[in-house]
């Protein structure tokens, strides 16, 4: 399933692929932070939902400054061009993965929970050189190397929280919390008062725990 219209899709890849660039060559910041803000932010949901004030509202340097601005960095405010030709791996990773996230409907965020922004932009030598389709292969690949892990085991192991722990925060029971940890899908076919319980007991939207938000 494509995550919007095609005809957005390429403005969409030079304007992400100009976001990280600004953001992790002229900002400084550290690849993987970046892109960790870009894909739980909201300004990065709309981006991968075709938003059309996002990718063909927004040039890639207004992209970041509004996400540094979202999460209260001060931006860089010097004036940065941004030429139609990609200058880079950063660049190249950033119009690269655009495209992967249009073509499987993925959210960023679950991108790059399987392949860190670091590697794809590792991936420059040789995939810059090759049909964009040789990419997604790869990604694709590399996706199904990593084992699968629910999205609510690790929201939980992140607030350092046993399985107990939270059902007592979300008074949801534990054989539930067992049962979804165990079987990532079976939560998104639970009740939404149960999943609103976990969402609000770790601090996260409802959507951040669904492993298909795209589905239903």
């Amino acid at each position: 399933m494509r995550s919007y219209d095609a005809a957005y899709l390429p403005n969409g890849r030079k304007r992400l692929g100009w976001a990280f660039h600004h953001g992790i060559v002229d900002m400084g910041m550290n690849a993987d932070d970046f892109s960790w803000l870009f894909s739980r932010s909201e300004l990065g949901r709309l981006f991968g939902r075709g938003d059309p004030r996002v990718i063909a509202g927004m040039s890639g340097t207004e992209i970041a400054k509004e996400l540094l601005r979202e999460y209260g960095i001060i931006p860089h405010e010097g004036p940065i061009t941004e030429p139609d030709l990609w200058i880079g791996d950063i660049y190249w990773a950033g119009w690269a993965v655009a495209y992967y996230q249009w073509y499987t409907g993925r959210p960023f965020d679950r991108i790059f929970e399987k392949v860190p922004l670091s590697e794809i932009i590792g991936m420059y030598h040789p995939f810059h050189e090759m049909d964009i389709t040789a990419f997604v292969s790869e990604m694709e690949m590399r996706t199904m190397e990593h084992p699968t892990q629910s999205r609510l085991r690790s929201l939980r192991e992140s607030m350092g929280w046993s399985q107990s722990e939270l059902s007592e925060a979300s008074d949801v029971d534990i054989r539930s919390i067992r049962i979804f940890e165990g079987d990532p899908k079976e939560i998104d076919e639970a009740p939404a008062k149960t999943v609103y319980r976990l969402a609000s007991a770790l601090c996260c939207s409802i959507e951040d725990l669904l492993e298909d938000p795209t589905a239903g």
